[in-house]
């Protein structure tokens, strides 16, 4: 955008599967691209001198996508904390079995949204061999001051595809 002095634009995005498309516009902050431009021309002028550019203190990641990155440049890396292996195999079972539920888990949810999209408006039906019935209801909330609430989040990914052996 800033290359061609333009200063609103829209994405125009659709969706496959609703058959929907979704305009979203987009304001050129000339600050952000500015600074796009900088690290652009600084990794221009690197490659042109066949040198690295200073590394990024704040970025590992972005570091390390760089083509000098161990091999004209080895910038000093802080991981942070090291991460405890936990060697519990009843926990590591149970771990285990999340993840294979989870997909199941996650298309029952959207099945479910599915039939009740379906039967939208209809208190009671029969469909095959199961009643649905939906039902109207308002929950009362009670007025609660601010505060910051602290949350935990757990994700659990896997670290490598297991072998068949």
């Amino acid at each position: 955008m800033v290359l061609h002095g333009i200063e609103d634009a829209i994405f125009i995005l659709k969706s496959k599967e609703a058959k929907k498309i979704r305009i979203v516009p987009v304001k050129l902050d000339y600050d952000y691209a500015e600074s796009l431009l900088k690290k652009a021309e600084a990794v221009r002028d690197a490659v042109v001198k066949h040198e690295p550019p200073d590394f990024l203190k704040d970025n590992i990641v972005e570091c390390k996508r760089c083509p000098f990155f161990q091999k004209l440049c080895n910038p000093p890396m802080d991981y942070g904390e090291v991460i405890p292996n936990v060697e519990d195999e009843e926990l590591n079972a149970k771990v285990k079995e999340h993840e294979l539920l989870h997909p199941s888990a996650i298309r029952y949810n959207a099945l479910h949204k599915e039939i009740a999209e379906s039967f939208d408006g209809i208190r009671e039906a029969i469909c095959g061999d199961f009643i649905i019935k939906s039902k109207l209801g308002v929950r009362h909330m009670k007025a609660q001051e601010e505060r910051d609430v602290e949350t935990v989040t757990v994700k659990i990914e896997k670290l490598t595809e297991e072998s068949s052996d």
